[in-house]
Parts: C-alpha cells; structure tokens; sequence
C-alpha cells in the first residue's frame, strides 16, 4: 500500500514550479494567527492574483478555511483548495495564461 502524500509534498512541487515560470510565491501561513484559515499561499504574476489552500491528498478545509475561500470567491479572486501537485500546476498555469509544462 503506498504511503499518503503530505501536504509538504503537494505543496513545494507546485511552488518549484511557479518560482520557475517568474511567480512570485508568498507564504501566508505565518500570518495565520492574525487571520485564521486564510490561504496558505499567495502567488503573483503580471498584475494577477491567485490563492491556494493547500492539503494532503483526500483532506478538507476547516471552517475557517472554508469562509475564506468563499470569501475571496465571493470577491472573484482565483482561489482553490489543492490536493495534487497536477491540479495545482494547472490551477495556475490557466489563471496566468501559461503552459503548465
């Protein structure tokens, strides 16, 4: 039986990759005792926005999380709940106009 991604796992991939397309990643997770459950990554690009709440494999967002996706959806920011290094990859590429290879 394989063993589950961690989250670490899913997440530092998809930063690579964004570092590597001119990406700028900001980690918000140090900010989470000021505002609880918002996204953990920021990541900007050519005067775009998007946020990802990265989990492990199969896991879901707290309800702090949850409002906050919801929250920033409602406020039409790209915003998404990633579980696999693929999904992520493609979450960005498209919501910066790039090739996801």
């Amino acid at each position: 039986m394989p063993i589950p991604l961690l989250e670490k796992e899913v997440e530092g991939p998809v930063k690579k990759w964004a570092r590597s397309k001119g990406i700028i990643v900001v980690p918000l997770k140090l900010r989470s005792s000021v505002i609880g459950g918002f996204p953990d990554v920021l990541f900007l690009f050519r005067g775009r926005i998007a946020f990802i709440e990265f989990k492990a494999p199969g896991k879901v967002p707290d309800p702090r999380q949850a409002y906050w996706i919801a929250k920033l959806g409602e406020h039409y920011f790209p915003v998404r709940v990633i579980d696999n290094v693929r999904a992520g990859i493609e979450f960005l590429a498209s919501t910066f106009g790039l090739g996801a290879s």
